[in-house]
């Protein structure tokens, strides 16, 4: 059977019914099954047969042996429906309905042969311009080399697919007969076709009458030589008016189907429209935002918000997905990237005054991507191979969110000194490694940051937005040798500004500075926020707690003879951080492949890659947002060398923003200028 046409539903016969009231759909389903290994029989023919020949129709089993139809049975309470397939023998296997549910399944297990040497089957459609011109098509299996057709009206043809035009309406038995003369092998498929009979057309309109807002005018719209009409109103009620009058129990919106049938009942048709029915009487306006959980590690996790104004709301949100949700502030999983409409229906009952309302909103969830990278010692990995634990490591990851650095994952690692993370949504990152305690060069070097920074506002973030991003290495930074002695410096951290109550204070790097400012040590604090460097020479030191994200004053101390320990040190973390600039998305169109030299002191070269010919705009703020030099480029494709001047600036930290005109790419990085 053609593979393209083999889910067609062929109706074989509608014959004429004297009347049509009472009559319904009633569903049949089932699967078809061979006996000795219970595997699905695919594309194989069931037939459905009706006791008042009213209606037969055939249909096929999907990839799972599965069939599913139905009928429009007249007087159900008197007719009986028989279920038929044939199998490898040719025989017919049936099963009869003599009680008709809504759905009604039975499965078949026949003797099958999966290579039969050929079967008739056609398939057949009426021309548009003509109703008594047919067009067939062979749909038959095995390799066939000869066709008769038999029209049922004295005239045949041996083309594959024929077309014939009939001189009268009525209906023709047709016979397809095929043959494979080599093999001998020979079948027939006979059919009833409807030839020129009346057409139909289903369609309605309706209106919500004045004096009450929940009962609702239908004016039938159909065309043809109709008989019968049969009207679902959504709410399980039912007319067979054709223009009827409805009065809904409560607002809401309703899909309502009109079924229409000719006087000759060979002509069927259904139209579906949604009616929306609501009191005015109080006002109720559905609004809704939404966000997408970019810290979770689940991809595409939504938090829907409802906004809504009205008394004793109900909701209803329809996710665009198939799936809905009754929460007034549901969080919704895509399980597929894509573009959705998210919509929300608010309604009241008729206690605190009904009222309807209902507002969408389109939705395209981001891309997801991987990336990774290496962490390095003096030039070389922290392990060199995928055996070797001398060092192990946790990446601490961090993700931009609006304007600040938010924590989002981590992970251990140690072979080769590669790190990786998954199913990350693109955006701005920012990127922890640090050693764990055990590891051989655990009390040597610094936590760094990528590229190699050791405190987050100094370093380099990363725009993520493809698969390519595998060299987002770092470099730890090696301490100055600390000596020894019997001083002590010990405290705590200490949330401020910004900081809620659940802000965690345990194991957050504290870092020790020297005299001349350069790392000499750190520790993590304990589960209370606490942290204590012991064993120190006398001298002066720097304190600093480290907590991506958040800011923290230098602490200075001094040890000496006369104050060998100082204790309860405060250091407060402040949330109120901002990274400098607003978040913006980014895409692959441009690349920074290098920013030297950092730091700078006149000038900075960037070595641009441009995948397209591209107006573009360079611009570096200082962070307070405020812009201090800018550039108009033209970047043709491939790479090209930039040169920044920078003398004019100031000593500092700086941004700087590289995006096309279209605002679609944009890169950007932090630089240093020191003299």
């Amino acid at each position: 059977m053609k593979k393209e046409l083999i889910t067609f539903f062929l109706l074989l016969a509608l014959l004429a019914a004297q009347t049509l009231q009472g009559q319904q759909w009633y569903l049949f389903d089932g699967y078809v099954l061979s006996e000795e290994e219970q595997n699905p029989v695919v594309n194989h023919l069931v037939f459905l047969q009706s006791s008042d020949s009213i209606m037969n129709k055939m249909t096929m089993t999907d990839e799972n042996g599965y069939y599913f139809d139905s009928l429009f049975i007249m007087n159900a309470e008197e007719v009986s429906v028989t279920v038929s397939t044939f199998d490898c023998e040719q025989e017919k296997q049936s099963f009869t309905y003599w009680e008709l549910e809504t759905l009604n399944s039975h499965d078949f297990e026949i003797c099958h042969d999966d290579t039969p040497e050929c079967l008739a089957f056609y398939f057949y459609e009426v021309d548009p311009q003509n109703q008594l011109l047919l067009h067939f098509e062979d749909l038959s299996e095995g390799d066939i080399d000869k066709w008769t057709w038999d029209f049922g009206d004295g005239t045949t043809s041996t083309e594959e697919n024929p077309s014939h035009l009939y001189s009268t309406s009525g209906t023709y038995e047709v016979c397809l007969t095929v043959e494979n003369t080599e093999e001998e092998c020979e079948s027939e498929f006979c059919s009833e076709v409807v030839v020129g009979l009346s057409d139909c057309e289903a369609d309605f309109e309706w209106e919500v009458t004045d004096e009450n807002p929940l009962r609702v005018e239908f004016t039938d719209l159909s065309s043809g030589d109709l008989v019968f009409w049969q009207w679902d109103f959504g709410d399980s009620t039912y007319a067979f008016e054709q223009s009827p009058v409805h009065q809904y129990a409560a607002p809401g919106a309703y899909m309502v189907v009109l079924l229409v049938s000719d006087s000759s009942g060979f002509c069927f048709d259904q139209r579906m429209k949604m009616v929306e029915v609501y009191w005015d009487s109080v006002s109720c306006e559905a609004a809704f935002s939404y966000v997408l959980d970019t810290l979770n590690n689940t991809p595409n996790v939504y938090l829907f918000e409802d906004a809504s104004e009205g008394t004793g709301l109900n909701r209803l949100w329809e996710f665009g997905d198939g799936q809905v949700s009754t929460e007034q502030n549901p969080q919704h999983i895509y399980q597929e990237s894509g573009t959705y409409e998210v919509c929300l229906t608010v309604s009241s009952s008729p206690i605190d005054g009904n009222c309807f309302d209902k507002t969408c909103e389109t939705i395209e969830t981001p891309g997801y991507y991987n990336f990774g990278g290496q962490v390095f010692i003096d030039g070389f990995t922290i392990n060199i191979d995928s055996n070797d634990m001398e060092n192990v490591a946790t990446a601490y990851l961090y993700r931009r969110f609006e304007n600040q650095w938010r924590y989002m994952d981590q992970r251990e690692f140690w072979k080769y000194g590669y790190y990786w993370f998954a199913n990350k949504p693109e955006g701005e990152y920012l990127i922890r490694v640090d050693l764990m305690e055990g590891s051989l060069d655990y009390g040597d070097y610094l936590p760094a940051y990528y590229e190699k920074a050791i405190t987050w506002d100094y370093a380099q973030s990363f725009h993520l937005f493809n698969d390519e991003e595998f060299s987002v290495n770092i470099d730890l930074k090696k301490l100055i040798p600390l000596q020894t002695g019997i001083g002590v410096l010990s405290g705590y951290i200490l949330p401020g500004e910004g900081c809620d109550d659940g802000q965690t204070l345990q194991h957050q790097l504290v870092q020790l500075f020297d005299a001349n400012n350069q790392p000499t040590g750190f520790t993590y604090t304990d589960e209370a926020g606490e942290f204590s460097f012991d064993g120190l020479a006398f001298g002066s030191y720097g304190i600093k707690a480290e907590l991506t994200g958040k800011s923290s004053a230098l602490f200075n101390a001094y040890l000496d003879a006369a104050t060998p320990i100082l204790t309860e040190i405060e250091l407060t973390a402040s949330c109120n951080s901002f990274v400098g600039m607003d978040e913006y998305p980014s895409s692959g169109n441009l690349t920074l492949r290098a920013v030297y030299p950092v730091p700078a002191d006149d000038f900075i070269k960037l070595e641009i890659y441009s995948r397209e010919n591209t107006p573009s705009t360079l611009t570096v703020y200082n962070l307070n947002g405020q812009v201090v030099f800018g550039k108009q480029l033209h970047l043709n494709a491939g790479n090209r060398e930039v040169v920044v001047p920078v003398k004019q600036l100031k000593p500092g930290l700086y941004l700087m923003k590289l995006w096309t005109d279209d605002g679609k790419s944009i890169v950007s990085r932090k630089i240093l200028i020191q003299r």
